[in-house]
C-alpha cells in the first residue's frame, strides 16, 4: 500500500494533533533508487543504490518509457521532462547502470534491461522530472528513513498526515 491510496479527510477541517501522526520506516532493498540534486524528491539526477555505494545511471538514449519507470516506483507520477548531464550535473559515485532499455510497464528501474558497470568515469548521466512534485519529509525518527510524515502544503512544511 502507498500513502497515495490511504484515505484522508480535507485538510484543514479537522484538529492535527499529534496523536494523528503518521510514522514510517523504509525497507532496505539489495537496489534503491532516488532522484538527486532537484528541487524536490520527484526531481533530479537518477541515481541507485548498490552493493553499499549510491551511482550514477548513465544512458544516451534515456527516453520517457525510461523515466515513466523512475517517476511510478518513487510514486512521483510520471515523467514530465528527462534530461541528460546538463540539466543535474555529473554524479560523484560510479557508474551502477548503464544503457537501461525499458518498455516502460516494468515496477522498478532495476527490471528493465541495462548493463551494470562499476568504473565508468565521465558519461551520459540521466534525470527527470516528474509530474507530482508535492515535498514531503520524514522527521525526529532518528534517520532519513523513520520518523513523523510531513507534507508542504501551500508553503507550509509541517503538516502532518492523519
Amino acid at each position: 500500500m502507498r500513502l497515495n491510496d490511504c484515505p484522508i479527510a480535507s485538510w484543514g477541517q479537522h484538529p492535527c494533533t499529534h496523536k494523528n501522526d503518521a510514522s514510517v520506516i523504509c525497507s532496505v532493498d539489495h537496489w534503491q533508487l532516488r532522484l538527486a540534486d532537484g528541487v524536490g524528491r520527484c526531481d533530479g539526477r537518477v541515481e541507485v543504490y548498490y552493493g553499499g555505494v549510491w551511482g550514477r545511471v548513465n544512458d544516451g538514449l534515456w527516453d520517457f518509457k525510461d523515466a515513466d519507470v523512475v517517476c511510478r516506483q518513487l510514486s512521483c507520477g510520471s515523467a514530465i521532462n528527462v534530461y541528460n548531464h546538463s540539466k543535474y550535473g555529473i554524479g560523484k559515485g560510479p557508474v551502477l547502470m548503464n544503457n537501461a532499455s525499458c518498455n516502460g510497464s516494468e515496477p522498478h528501474l532495476w527490471n528493465c534491461t541495462f548493463t551494470q558497470l562499476k568504473h565508468l568515469p565521465i558519461g551520459d548521466d540521466v534525470g527527470v522530472f516528474c509530474s507530482d512534485h508535492i515535498p514531503i519529509r520524514l522527521v525526529d525518527g532518528g534517520s532519513r528513513c523513520a520518523g513523523r510524515l510531513e507534507v508542504l502544503l501551500q508553503r507550509n512544511l509541517g503538516n502532518r498526515v492523519r
